[in-house]
Parts: structure tokens; C-alpha cells; sequence
């Protein structure tokens, strides 16, 4: 199998400019539509020895509802940051962390349930300390998988940590987001 490496860049703090982009230049994720290689627009780096390049953003968007502060939960892959030499394998693209953002976002949006619940009136406070735990576990998650299945390249790595990511998206399914979460 052709060597490969892959680079995953999460953003973390809000951006109006992400948000004022367009569906040409942002996929949320969706189990309908999942991740195809044309959603990397970005020119690929012929000098740079990354296969791909992602963008994902797990992206936490305050609001208030009925007056109490609370947050809407987006996860985008970021097209025209995102870039691949290889065009042409699944299996490459299904090594993509895409799920893996789907999955922290339900995390988060069950973690801003659980404050909104036991809270009456939370503040930022209460929530930014469950959104920074998050991140973290978020970002360990995917050093962790990239570690085990060595970006990939171990096959019978990479199915256990896809039905693992799978089985706990299912677990978790009643957090699962929109397309319109993006809007």
C-alpha cells in the first residue's frame, strides 16, 4: 500500500469569516452526504509529503433560548483548505477524521444539554469549562487513532477504530447534527 500521510487542522475559537462562508466553500457533516474527494477544493502541495490535507472545525456557537444562554454545536470540513494528491482511494478517504468531528460535536451537544439541565441559568463559564474538556479529548481522540492505525496504514487498525467511531456515533445518535445546524 502507497504511503501516506495525513494532516488535520481543528479550528477552535469563532470566526465570523467561517461562518459568512458559503456551502461552496463549507461541508457540515451529514450521514446523507458523506465526505467525496471533490470537497477538496485546496491545490495540492506536489512539493509537500501529505497526501491530504483536512480542515476540520468543531465549531460551538452561543445563543440564548428562552432568555438562558446556550450553544449550537457545528462541525464543517472547510473545503478550500482541505487538499489530496489522490483522488482515487476510498480507502484513503475513509481514514479522513470527518466522523470523528460528528462524533465530538454530539459529545458537546449532550455536555451543553446536561449544563443546560442541571443549571437554571448557566453562564459562559459553566459552559466553557465543558467546551475546553471537550476539545482536548477531542484532539486526543484523533492522536490516538492516527497513532494506532498509523495514519492509516495498519488496514485491521483502521476497521476496528471505524466500527469503534460508528458504534459510538449510533450510542450517541440522538445528538446527531443537521445540515441546517449550519446555517
Amino acid at each position: 500500500m502507497k504511503l501516506f500521510a495525513i494532516a488535520f487542522f481543528i479550528f477552535f475559537i469563532t470566526s465570523n469569516d467561517l461562518l459568512s462562508q458559503d456551502s461552496d466553500s463549507l461541508k457540515c457533516w451529514s450521514s446523507k452526504n458523506k465526505l467525496k474527494w471533490n470537497d477538496f477544493r485546496d491545490d495540492a502541495d506536489t512539493s509537500s509529503y501529505l497526501t491530504t490535507l483536512s480542515f476540520i472545525r468543531l465549531h460551538p456557537v452561543p445563543r440564548r433560548v428562552g432568555g438562558v444562554l446556550s450553544y449550537k454545536v457545528m462541525i464543517y470540513f472547510v473545503k478550500y483548505g482541505s487538499r489530496t494528491k489522490d483522488t482515487t482511494s476510498d480507502y484513503l478517504l475513509s481514514h479522513e477524521h470527518f466522523d470523528i468531528g460528528e462524533l465530538y460535536a454530539r459529545k458537546l451537544r449532550r455536555a451543553i444539554l446536561d449544563v443546560s439541565t442541571a443549571i437554571k441559568e448557566p453562564t459562559a463559564l459553566d459552559f466553557t469549562n465543558v467546551i475546553n474538556r471537550l476539545y482536548k479529548e477531542f484532539a486526543a481522540f484523533q492522536t490516538e487513532f492516527d497513532d494506532e492505525t498509523f495514519h492509516g496504514l495498519i488496514e485491521q487498525s483502521q476497521r476496528e477504530w471505524a466500527n469503534r467511531i460508528y458504534a459510538e456515533l449510533e450510542q450517541l445518535k440522538k445528538y446527531s447534527g443537521d445540515v441546517s445546524d449550519c446555517d
